[in-house]
């Protein structure tokens, strides 16, 4: 082969191998596109699911909290208020949905009130809490905070098993 011709030819190579190479760019590039593009709505229609996950839930806190509230209003001891609020376990988490339904828990006259009747509260200080500091911020409005895991010793879940959704939205 002449040096001419094979200088052509490297440089044909080179063009060709140049070429390639930006239509293989163009293709991932074009990829990544629609992957984002798909990646974004995913991200918008889950956004749209949770928040009415969350109003549904709000909605149904708010129809909860109308008999605590009468209960409120007669002015219990603390442990009066312990005991109704497990008195009630059961008609929560009926009204709620036993497959959501987390409890029922709120402050009340400096201690800790919650509707189930296991594990030991007496120096839990929910004020620490991210989910109590936003309530507190909200001036006795609703917050829905994300969600998050927590810790339930292994008894309690073995014993409940699995009832306990720490996925769902909390609501303070």
């Amino acid at each position: 082969m002449k040096p001419h011709n094979q200088s052509r030819s490297v440089l044909i190579l080179t063009v060709e191998l140049l070429l390639t190479l930006c239509v293989c760019i163009a293709i991932a590039f074009a990829n990544l596109m629609v992957e984002q593009n798909q990646a974004a709505k995913y991200t918008q229609a889950a956004a749209v699911d949770y928040r009415h996950l969350a109003e549904k839930y709000l909605s149904v806190f708010k129809v909860l909290t109308v008999p605590v509230e009468e209960k409120i209003a007669t002015d219990p001891s603390f442990d009066e208020m312990q005991r109704w609020l497990q008195a009630h376990e059961n008609v929560f988490r009926e009204a709620v949905d036993k497959d959501v339904y987390d409890g029922f828990a709120m402050t009340y006259k400096g201690g800790y009130a919650h509707s189930w009747d296991y594990g030991d509260y007496s120096k839990y200080d929910p004020n620490t809490r991210p989910w109590y500091q936003q309530a507190a911020k909200a001036g006795g409005e609703p917050v829905v905070v994300a969600p998050y895991l927590s810790f339930l010793g292994a008894s309690k879940l073995k014993a409940d098993q699995g009832n306990h959704h720490d996925h769902c939205p909390e609501i303070f």
